[in-house]
């Protein structure tokens, strides 16, 4: 299990994710951002 700090983490570093925002509202995670992906 992930430790809430260690979120933003191990978003930005995921390769193609744009991390814009993270937050916990209402007992849930909202991530909000972009994938960029590229076809091969």
């Amino acid at each position: 299990m992930l430790e809430d700090a260690a979120l933003p983490k191990v978003f930005s570093c995921i390769p193609g994710i744009m991390l814009e925002s993270i937050a916990f509202e209402k007992n849930v995670w909202v991530i909000k951002g972009a994938v960029y992906v590229a076809a091969k």
